[in-house]
């Protein structure tokens, strides 16, 4: 958000990343990830408009769009600009990521579980394994050489609003986990 990003009515609070600063390379520890770069947009007090976040070295982190004080969308990036979440609290497609940067997990979360089919893959590109969903409980036969589709994911995983904001249609509460 800038002065013209902020809905009418709002007022933009926080601080963007430096403009013109270098985005650094990723800390050694990546969690817990400290975030100390964020601009939004309030009214009443209630953060209402575009939420950006950043990552500490200055990666993109978050871009949200909220309305009173709902997150209502929301697509966020790992410490190396990975995608990792994008869509809305009913509906979010997940990538998990092995740690030399290839895809390890894709699905679709509805209302914080899985559903639908969730794919996972070496860290050379060769499928693993697959499997579908129904409302967060595997259906029909696993097709897996590994457990990790069928792991719980950590919370619910979805997107995590700042400062105790809840989300739009859905309780859900986690941090993606990365590798």
């Amino acid at each position: 958000p800038g002065g013209s990003g902020c809905p009418t009515g709002t007022v933009l609070h926080g601080q963007p990343f430096p403009a013109g600063q270098p985005v650094g390379e990723p800390p050694e520890a990546l969690a817990p990830e400290r975030q100390r770069y964020m601009v939004w947009c309030s009214r009443d007090g209630v953060r209402h408009g575009p939420y950006i976040s950043w990552h500490s070295h200055g990666q993109l982190s978050e871009v949200a769009e909220l309305a009173d004080g709902a997150v209502v969308r929301v697509d966020s990036w790992d410490a190396y600009g990975r995608q990792v979440l994008v869509g809305t609290p009913a509906e979010t497609t997940l990538t998990m990521w092995h740690t030399d940067g290839s895809r390890a997990v894709s699905g679709t979360l509805v209302q914080g579980v899985r559903h639908g089919s969730w794919t996972e893959w070496s860290p050379d590109g060769s499928v693993v394994g697959t499997v579908t969903f129904a409302h967060g409980e595997p259906v029909g036969g696993v097709e897996s050489s590994s457990d990790l589709l069928l792991e719980p994911l950590p919370g619910g995983l979805t997107f995590v609003p700042p400062d105790g904001l809840e989300l739009a249609h859905s309780s859900a509460r986690a941090t993606p986990r990365h590798g």
